[in-house]
């Protein structure tokens, strides 16, 4: 009886997985993007890189950690992701930890771009529904707000302090700042010319945060 349930359990487990893998992997469209947060959920809880079947990448992702001293008039940056991600290369093969806050930061940055990517095409859909024009500040204000109530927000602003204490950033330097980047990688015929400079693009730049108030 017992064996009888457990693979029932199983086998619904398995069934709901795929269901919600294939519902939430879908080209966008109203219904999917209805349920928006249920996939921010989904991918931060069960996080999945098709790797194997996807072309190389296109670009990089950076994204750091800009500490200020209004005091002292001076500004300290810490780039995190490339830094984590050549870390980890150096401690192979012993680079769980490193591994680790890899795939953390990774999914957290992925997360962020993609809040902003659903955010500003259900706003413009709502606002082709409703025969309105696009308002960008508006979409910007919004994306702002759903970001900031996010878990990746959370993770990347509890995440600077540590940041700074392996840096020996000063206490006073407290306005902290998350800009996230994107550059372009060379295109496969360019990747051996030395001359050729990718542009750094802003993807994404935080409202300035009290570090004193995350303590």
């Amino acid at each position: 009886m017992l064996q009888s349930i457990a693979n029932s359990l199983v086998i619904v487990v398995f069934v709901t997985y795929w269901l919600l893998t294939g519902f939430f992997t879908l080209p966008d469209n109203y219904i999917k993007l209805k349920f928006n947060k249920g996939s921010d959920i989904f991918h931060a809880v069960l996080f999945q890189r098709w790797e194997f079947f996807a072309p190389p990448p296109e670009y990089n992702d950076y994204m750091y950690y800009i500490y200020s001293s209004e005091e002292k008039q001076d500004t300290m940056i810490m780039e995190v992701v490339d830094y984590v991600c050549k870390s980890k290369s150096m401690a192979a093969p012993f680079n769980s930890k490193e591994n680790i806050m890899e795939y953390i930061l990774s999914n957290t940055v992925i997360g962020i771009t993609d809040i902003m990517r659903n955010r500003r095409r259900i706003m413009e859909y709502e606002a082709e529904r409703d025969g309105c024009e696009i308002d960008d500040e508006e979409i910007l204000k919004a994306t702002d707000e759903e970001i900031e109530r996010s878990m990746y927000y959370e993770t990347l602003v509890s995440y600077a302090n540590v940041v700074a204490e392996k840096n020996n950033i000063p206490d006073d330097y407290d306005d902290l700042e998350i800009m996230i980047t994107r550059q372009d990688l060379p295109k496969f015929h360019q990747r051996l010319d030395k001359d050729i400079q990718m542009e750094e693009l802003l993807v994404f730049r935080s409202n300035p945060i009290n570090r004193n108030s995350l303590n």
